[in-house]
């Protein structure tokens, strides 16, 4: 017989063989001691033979977890060194090209692997957004953290170098970050930081993360039906 954890409901929940109840273990034929659990912590069963699904006993997966699963609800970071160019650039668009209808199914945001908080966007990623009907003026960078990778579903980032930073702040990234080039339109290549140089590089930068932004709504939208 296999169970989702090794106690009597409503009791202590053991993470090691030696903490399992003195009564159960007389029940056990056999038991084979996997070492302690990775995370130490309750599952969390949640009844999915109803709609929508019932949480029977909250564990390790947060309410709000499984209910943006079943909502189809999702949250997507962008990902650069300073979050206020290339990042606040594809936040900025994704959030313009989103169905308005849909607006409130999905948190878009950013941030950066090695900035200050409060940095406003550039004054030229500002002025090639606003050509573009995107107002990015009230940008504020803000550092990336293990929380944001934590609680985000989908991370692109603009370098290899990002996502190892993402992949160093949590495990847990693993299979949901990708270089938004190769997520957008499955090119293994990275979107090269604009900042100090021409007008012109920062309009190839806004070109390069539009056209791979369509590429993500494609996708995410696809997901979605």
């Amino acid at each position: 017989m296999a169970t989702t954890s090794a106690n009597l409901s409503g009791e202590f929940t053991p993470s090691t063989s030696g903490d399992l109840d003195k009564a159960l273990l007389e029940d056990i034929d056999l038991l084979i001691d996997g070492g302690e659990s990775l995370l130490g912590e309750e599952s969390t069963i949640v009844d999915v033979t109803r709609f929508p699904p019932l949480l029977i006993r909250e564990g390790w997966l947060l309410p709000a977890q499984i209910e943006k699963v079943w909502q189809g609800k999702g949250d997507v970071l962008f990902v650069c060194t300073g979050n206020t160019c290339r990042s606040p650039m594809a936040e900025g668009l994704l959030k313009k090209l989103w169905p308005q209808r849909e607006k409130n199914e999905i948190k878009i945001d950013s941030a950066g692997t090695s900035t200050l908080p409060g940095l406003p966007s550039t004054s030229l990623t500002q002025k090639i957004m606003k050509e573009k009907g995107v107002d990015i003026s009230y940008h504020e960078s803000k550092p990336l953290n293990q929380k944001m990778v934590e609680e985000a579903d989908l991370i692109l980032v603009m370098e290899k170098m990002h996502k190892n930073k993402v992949l160093d702040l949590s495990s847990l990234a693993e299979g949901k970050v990708f270089l938004l080039k190769e997520f957008g339109l499955g090119v293994d290549e990275e979107i090269l930081d604009p900042m100090g140089g021409s007008e012109e590089s920062y309009r190839e930068c806004a070109r390069e993360i539009e056209k791979n932004i369509e590429g993500v709504l494609e996708k995410l939208m696809g997901c979605g039906k």
